[in-house]
C-alpha cells in the first residue's frame, strides 16, 4: 500500500491520520501524569520518551512544500505567535498572582520577559518555541540534503548538544546561559523531527501490522523502555538533562514512540475510544500550555487538606482527575466555542 492510498484510507475531515492524533491524545496524558506524580517508575518512563514522542510525530506529518522553508516560517508563525501569545499570559498572570498577591520579588517579572524573548519559555512554553524552530532546522535539512545525511548530521548535532550541555550546566543562570541553553534545546529536536520526517514509510508498515504483532511489539517497546529507564538516568529536555548515555536516550526515545504509535493502531479499532483520544490529541498544544502553571498545586493542597486525603497515591489520582476535568471544560468553553483568545493562542494549532 502506498502512502497516498494509506492516507485516503487513514484521514478524517482535514486530512488527520486517526492514529497520531491518538498517539498526540497519549503523550500530552502522558505528560499531564508526569507533571503531577511524585519521582520514581512511573515518572522516569514518562521523561524516557513523552517529549520526543511529540517531535517525532510532528516530523511525520510534515510534508515538503511549494516555497520551501520560507513558506514553512509562515505556517510556523502561527506557532510563534501562540507562543508569545501564552507567554503573555504567563507574565500577566506572575505579576498578579505571584508578584502582587504571592509577594514574589520583582525580578521574575524581568526574567519571564527575557526567557521569552530568547526563546528559553516560560515552563511549558518550551516545547512550543522548541519545535516551531527546530521543524524549520529540519526542514532546511530536508531541502538541501538526502535522508542518509539528513539523519548523520542531526546526530552529530545531537551527540554535540549532549558533550557540551554539563559545561553549559556550569553557567551561572544570568542572561547567556538561557540564551545558549535554548539553542542547543533546539538542536537536541532536531533529532527526532528529521528522524519522523523521514519515517514514513515505516510508519505504512507498522500500521499495517497484523493486531496481535501491534500488541506483542508494543509491549515489548515499553518493556525496554522501562528496561533501558533503569541505566539511563535523569531525563528532561527542558533542562537539558539527557541522563548518563546519549545512545540509551535515543533508543529509549524511538522504542517509546514506535510502542506508542502501535497501542495507538490498537485503541482506534474501538470507535468511542478513538474519537475520544483523537479529541484529546487534537486539543494537545491548548492543554499542553495551560495544565502546569497558574498554581494549580497550592490549590489543590488546599482541598486535599480540607479532605484529608493522605495516602499518596489517592493525592495523585484526585490531582489527576480534577485536573483532566478542568482541562476538558476549558477545551470545551474556549476552544470549541471558537472563542477570540483561543483562537489566537492555539485553536487553530491544536486542530493542525
Amino acid at each position: 500500500m502506498n502512502e497516498s492510498i494509506y492516507l485516503m484510507k487513514h484521514t478524517i475531515g482535514n486530512k488527520r491520520i486517526d492514529e497520531i492524533d491518538v498517539a498526540k491524545g497519549i503523550g500530552i496524558i502522558m505528560t499531564i501524569i508526569g507533571h503531577n506524580v511524585f519521582e520514581g517508575y512511573v515518572k522516569t518512563f514518562i521523561y524516557s520518551f513523552h517529549m520526543p514522542l511529540f517531535f517525532v510525530l510532528a516530523g511525520l506529518v510534515m510534508e515538503k512544500k511549494e516555497g520551501s522553508v520560507k513558506t514553512l516560517i509562515c505556517e510556523e508563525g502561527k506557532l510563534i505567535r501562540a507562543y508569545f501569545f501564552w507567554s503573555f499570559i504567563y507574565i500577566i498572570f506572575d505579576i498578579v498572582v505571584r508578584i502582587i498577591v504571592l509577594k514574589s520579588p520583582i525580578r521574575l517579572f524581568f526574567l519571564d520577559c527575557y526567557q521569552t524573548f530568547v526563546f528559553w519559555g516560560i515552563n511549558v512554553l518550551w516545547f512550543v518555541a522548541t519545535l516551531a524552530i527546530a521543524k524549520i532546522i529540519a526542514y532546511k535539512l530536508w531541502m538541501i540534503l538526502n535522508s542518509r545525511k539528513q539523519i548523520i548530521l542531526a546526530l552529530i548535532l545531537f551527540f554535540l548538544v549532549y558533550m557540551t550541555t554539563p559545561l553549559v550546566n556550569e553557567i551561572p543562570k544570568m542572561a547567556i546561559y538561557w540564551c545558549i541553553a535554548s539553542l542547543l534545546r533546539v538542536f537536541s529536536a532536531v533529532i527526532f523531527i528529521v528522524i519522523g520526517m523521514n519515517s514514513k514509510k515505516i510508519l505504512l508498515k507498522i500500521l499495517n501490522l497484523k493486531n496481535i504483532y501491534s500488541l506483542i511489539i508494543g509491549i515489548l517497546c515499553f518493556c525496554g523502555v522501562s528496561l533501558m529507564g533503569n541505566y539511563m538516568g535523569y531525563i528532561d529536555m527542558r533542562v537539558l538533562m539527557y541522563g548518563d548515555n546519549a545512545i540509551l536516550f535515543l533508543l529509549a526515545a524511538l522504542t517509546g514512540t514506535v510502542g506508542t504509535i502501535l497501542i495507538s493502531r490498537l485503541l482506534c479499532l474501538f470507535e468511542k475510544v478513538k474519537k475520544c483520544m483523537s479529541y484529546i490529541g487534537k486539543h494537545s498544544l491548548f492543554l499542553m500550555v495551560t495544565h502546569n502553571y497558574f498554581c494549580f498545586d497550592l490549590v489543590m493542597e488546599k482541598i486535599i487538606s480540607t479532605l484529608q486525603l493522605e495516602d499518596e497515591l489517592q493525592i495523585v489520582c484526585f490531582k489527576l482527575i480534577i485536573l483532566f476535568i478542568v482541562e476538558l471544560l476549558m477545551v470545551k468553553i474556549f476552544v470549541e466555542k471558537r472563542n477570540k483568545i483561543a483562537l489566537l493562542g492555539c485553536y487553530r494549532i491544536s486542530g493542525k
